[in-house]
Order: C-alpha cells, then sequence, then structure tokens
C-alpha cells in the first residue's frame, strides 16, 4: 500500500500510484468516474479533440493545463502530487504521539513498582504492629 493514494470523487474510490504518477491516466480515471468523455474534456477545456487525446497519453502536463482539466472536471489534480509531504508530516506526528505514550508508559511502570514497594513496607509494619498488639494482649 506504501505510494498509493486512495482518492474519492462522487463517492467512488480510485488508487494513485504515487510512485509512478502518470497524469493523463489519473485524468482519465476521474473522467471515467464522472462519465466525461475525451470529447466532452476537450470541449471544456477549449482544445481539439485529438490534442486532448495526445495530452492524456502524457505522464506530466503543463500546469495552465492541467489548472482547466482540474477545473472540468471539478478535481484537484494537484493534490495527486501533495499528499506524500502532507503524509510524512502526519507521519512524524503519530511517531511522537507514540513516543509520547511510551514515556507515559514507562513512568506508570515506575509509579507501580515503587507502589508496590511501598504496599510491602506497609504490609511488613501491619504484620509488626498486629504481632506487637498481640503481646500486649496478652499481658
Amino acid at each position: 500500500m506504501e505510494g498509493n493514494l486512495y482518492i474519492c470523487t462522487d463517492n467512488k474510490y480510485f488508487m494513485a500510484d504515487m510512485n509512478n504518477l502518470h497524469i493523463g491516466n489519473e485524468v482519465m480515471k476521474v473522467m471515467r468516474m464522472k462519465n466525461m468523455t475525451t470529447m466532452g474534456l476537450a470541449g471544456a477545456v477549449g482544445i481539439d479533440p485529438s490534442a486532448m487525446g495526445k495530452l492524456l497519453k502524457n505522464k506530466y502536463m503543463n500546469t495552465e493545463r492541467l489548472v482547466e482539466i482540474s477545473d472540468a472536471l471539478s478535481f484537484n489534480f494537484f493534490s495527486l502530487y501533495a499528499p506524500t509531504a502532507q503524509l510524512e508530516e502526519e507521519l512524524k506526528k503519530k511517531e511522537q504521539d507514540v513516543k509520547d505514550l511510551q514515556w507515559q508508559v514507562a513512568d506508570g511502570e515506575r509509579k507501580l513498582v515503587e507502589l508496590e514497594r511501598k504496599i510491602a513496607e506497609l504490609e511488613k509494619e501491619n504484620k509488626m504492629l498486629k504481632d506487637f498488639l498481640e503481646v500486649l494482649k496478652k499481658r
């Protein structure tokens, strides 16, 4: 699953391979989900359908054209490039949360050991006092 991004559009999900992103293929996936033809997208963007067909075969795309296609399909294709940094930041936060929890567990374990030691001391003292009380009762 590493390197994959699951994307939801109109309650339909598809997976973008972040390690080998081919923007033309990703555009075609969204087109299929939105039931848009190459001709329809070409018309929405204002280019010839054959030029759109060639464009969709490309792994990379001009930023201005990608903005136009994003607008036409109501989908931010630029988000396909950004999640890695966002996910790395979330991972760092989660790792810090784990470290914090590990510290809390270790601190709790230290406190538990100290409390168990105190209980043992008090039980010993309690036994001594009971024994002393028994001696006093016998007098």
